[in-house]
């Protein structure tokens, strides 16, 4: 056996327990990680029988996963979703109980509370490239929303529904979704979207996109890969 065979051989999946003082019912949703020391994940705790339960939050240390002190953490609700572009600036979106919008905002030495953007019900963070998006929904219309300088600015949402988004910059960002048409793949260019309808996906929608080289996208769904070429 090679030695690149035997370092293969021996990584595998290892079970690492959650602070015992969350309970049995907990569920995450979602989690990032920058590097083998430094990795958040939200949900919610207390699922099921004392639903709507309360928003969780864990840290990893390289060593063991802690649980993050969150202001407002007395407000029934969940933590949806969670994004960094650096380990010292993350979010995190999620709901409170009545379904309100909840934004969270790590400075590199605690979480606080920010103000979401108005009348939006958020479901995802989204960052990388040095970009933050957000994708939600207001007026029963699906919105997605980028920060920059001066807050959250509205961008367009290409036809159709995104259900995940990958982003290299900002004019660099690829969309997984359906159309009328069908699964659907779309890259934004900082101006326009260009679409793509994935002609034989084994699905009617593509749930996420991976990017394997400047020129190359992977997109999933159900555990089925389709390949697209960026265009140029």
């Amino acid at each position: 056996m090679t030695s690149a065979a035997a370092e293969t051989e021996s990584e595998s999946w290892q079970h690492v327990p959650v602070p015992a003082q969350v309970r049995p019912q907990a569920g995450l949703n979602d989690a990032v990680a920058f590097g083998p020391d430094r990795a958040w994940a939200v949900g919610t705790d207390a699922v099921g029988r004392e639903a709507p339960g309360f928003p969780l939050m864990l840290r990893w240390d390289g060593t063991a996963w802690q649980r993050q002190s969150l202001p407002g953490a007395s407000r029934q609700g969940e933590l949806l979703s969670v994004a960094a572009t650096s380990p010292s600036a993350a979010w995190a979106v999620g709901r409170d109980s009545a379904g309100g919008a909840r934004l969270l905002r790590f400075d590199g030495g605690a979480w606080h509370e920010a103000r979401p953007p108005g009348g939006v019900a958020l479901t995802e963070v989204v960052a990388g490239g040095g970009e933050t998006w957000l994708i939600g929904s207001r007026d029963s219309a699906q919105v997605l929303l980028r920060r920059d300088g001066r807050g959250w600015q509205d961008v367009p949402v290409p036809p159709g529904a995104v259900y995940g988004l990958r982003i290299k910059a900002v004019d660099d960002v690829w969309a997984a979704g359906e159309t009328h048409s069908g699964a659907a793949m779309s890259h934004w260019n900082g101006q326009t979207w260009e679409q793509t309808i994935v002609h034989g996906f084994p699905r009617s929608a593509v749930g996420s996109v991976l990017l394997t080289s400047p020129r190359r996208a992977v997109s999933r769904s159900s555990g089925h890969p389709a390949r697209r070429t960026a265009p140029s």
